[in-house]
């Protein structure tokens, strides 16, 4: 309506096709809009805060049956015509030698490097990829589209955070001895918390002047759950729903990394009994009888519902 590139409230969609058609800032701009408001298309109701949506076609998940939904690589999809259309877009080619992978393989040789997804043809590209590669120590974030930091024991990192980090010496952690002022009260000391809005930090030394910070700007403050550092929710642009349903906040693709490295565990495939990574597996959870059914790849959850009819 108004052409500014600002966070938006309301979101219209188009009657019978996925998806969010156009966007509207605010009630003014909404109230504008449905003056004109065309017979196919739709208003709906301001967008949530970490609402669940597909990761393909951006329909909202609550209104979709838990049994039909799928999870890989920490995406949800609404259909399986969703979770196929996306993988066939994210893994359709071979990151080491480029060639169109065969349909039996996609996701089958599909492995995470800290936040970057690759597909591979064959494990013997799989293989040779992770002798080139080289990664953070501790988040594992691929260090040449980065910065590196180097420790005094010559170990790399993608930051300066990932090194305080696997030192103990971060925010809240047991070695963490920097001094600064607080936002609230101006005294230096060791500062509990550290709140992250618009891009900038915020040092507050206590309970008190947290819920001082929190008043004074009107904002509904998340913790991010691996490094506990507080986000304004509406700025929260990383999260993910752990098993389907638990809501996990992170301030940071590391703290994205490091969670999913702790969070992993090794699954069966349910069709052909290949082990990997619960996150590398398609993931199904049946409302009926509330089991978690895992599949190595396309072909095989392919193979398995054709079994069970």
């Amino acid at each position: 309506m108004c052409g500014k590139n600002v966070q938006c409230e309301f979101r219209i969609t188009k009657k019978n096709e996925s998806g969010s058609w156009a966007f509207l800032c605010c009630t003014e701009c909404r109230g504008k809009w449905i003056s004109s408001l065309r017979p196919d298309h739709v208003v709906e109701k301001p967008r949530l805060i970490f609402e669940k949506m597909c990761g393909m076609c951006g329909k909202d998940l609550a209104n979709f049956s838990r049994s039909g939904q799928y999870s890989w690589e920490t995406r949800e999809f609404c259909t399986k015509k969703c979770l196929t259309s996306h993988l066939y877009e994210v893994a359709g080619e071979c990151h080491t030698c480029h060639e169109k992978v065969r349909c039996i393989f996609i996701g089958k040789y599909c492995v995470r490097f800290g936040s970057d997804i690759h597909q591979f043809c064959s494990n013997t590209c799989l293989e040779r990829y992770k002798t080139k590669i080289k990664v953070c120590c501790y988040c594992q974030k691929n260090l040449e589209k980065v910065e590196k930091v180097t420790s005094l024991a010559s170990k790399d990192y993608c930051s300066m955070k990932c090194l305080k980090r696997a030192q103990r010496r971060d925010i809240g952690q047991q070695n963490y001895s920097e001094h600064h002022v607080c936002t609230v009260c101006q005294a230096t000391g060791l500062n509990r918390y550290e709140f992250l809005t618009n891009q900038e930090s915020y040092q507050l030394c206590s309970d008190p002047c947290l819920n001082v910070y929190k008043y004074v700007n009107q904002v509904k403050a998340v913790t991010c759950c691996l490094c506990f550092r507080i986000l304004n929710a509406e700025d929260v642009g990383q999260y993910l729903y752990h098993g389907g349903h638990q809501l996990r906040v992170f301030c940071s693709d590391s703290c994205v990394n490091v969670f999913i490295l702790s969070a992993r565990k090794i699954v069966v495939c349910d069709t052909c009994k290949v082990k990997k990574y619960n996150f590398d597996m398609i993931h199904r959870q049946v409302d009926e009888d509330f089991r978690d059914y895992f599949y190595c790849s396309l072909n095989c959850l392919n193979t398995r519902e054709q079994s069970l009819g």
